[in-house]
């Protein structure tokens, strides 16, 4: 062997310099499944993972036990799966207007919200039993024997006492509703109403702290079908009598313990609704 061979072959072998990896600066360094954006929260993302590891057999020498960070890039922003609770909270917070946990309704609003609420029940009650009355007498019509005409107008009548009657009902119960967001609307960010001064009516005050634009629509529409459903059902009383009564001392007579009943009562409703139309229901369409 020449003596230049075995200079090279003993030679001493210089270890090749490794370039130490690169670490990105303290505020884009993200950890596993984890991005940070503008607002330093970390949002996990499914499509590009930030890390990789680097163990025994990974092909990468002298860099056992390490791992690669790098920013995330813009293109990981497109599917997050997790929002943190401070993204959430600025968000509800745009969406929905907050509202005051320590409010309460003042003494005299309050009266007058329990007062119609106990109204709306017990007007839905009576309308329910007033329908299934109806239905009872409608019933027992359809086997009177009597001219074409009269039948007719029974059925008209009853049919109309039926869904004035349903329709009350189902009317008390959308008012109960109204009443029941009260406090809620009035404890909204933004909403103060007054707690002292005079007001006319009922209806303007309940209009004032958050019973709704529809409260006046309500309102109509529950009294003229309740009135309707009850002059109806008097009607269809008093044909129904007439029709199985023989006698016409029977049915003068029936006459006119319909209308002792009956008059008294269209005078109270006609006293009621005068009584609302004073209480500023016109105003509050206006």
């Amino acid at each position: 062997m020449s003596p230049s061979k075995t200079l090279r072959k003993n030679r001493p072998r210089i270890p090749a310099i490794q370039t130490p990896p690169t670490w990105p600066e303290r505020n884009s360094v993200t950890f596993p499944n984890e991005r940070v954006d503008s607002q330093d929260t970390l949002t996990p993302d499914r499509e590009q993972p930030t890390s990789q590891y680097f163990g025994p057999g990974s092909g990468q020498p002298g860099l056992e036990g390490r791992a690669s960070f790098r920013a995330a890039t813009p293109s990981s922003y497109r599917t997050p799966i997790g929002i943190s609770p401070r993204v959430v909270e600025d968000r509800d917070s745009k969406a929905l207007s907050a509202v005051n946990l320590t409010y309460e309704l003042p003494p005299l609003v309050e009266t007058v919200k329990l007062g119609w609420t106990n109204v709306t029940r017990q007007m839905a009650i009576v309308s329910s039993a007033l329908a299934i009355c109806s239905v009872l007498l409608l019933t027992q019509a359809q086997a009177a024997a009597a001219a074409r005409p009269v039948l007719d107008a029974l059925f008209v009548f009853a049919y109309a006492s039926i869904l004035c009657n349903i329709g009350s009902a189902l009317c008390s119960a959308l008012v109960e509703q109204r009443l029941a967001a009260i406090p809620y609307e009035s404890s909204k960010e933004g909403h103060n109403p007054p707690t002292a001064g005079w007001y006319h009516g009922t209806n303007r005050l309940l209009q004032r702290y958050g019973v709704g634009p529809s409260w006046t629509v309500l309102l109509w529409y529950w009294i003229i079908t309740f009135h309707t459903g009850v002059a109806s059902l008097f009607v269809q009383i008093g044909i129904q009598l007439w029709i199985q009564q023989q006698s016409l001392a029977g049915k003068i007579a029936v006459s006119c313990i319909i209308g002792l009943v009956a008059a008294p009562l269209g005078l109270l409703a006609m006293y009621s609704l005068g009584k609302n139309l004073r209480n500023g229901i016109p105003q509050a369409i206006v």
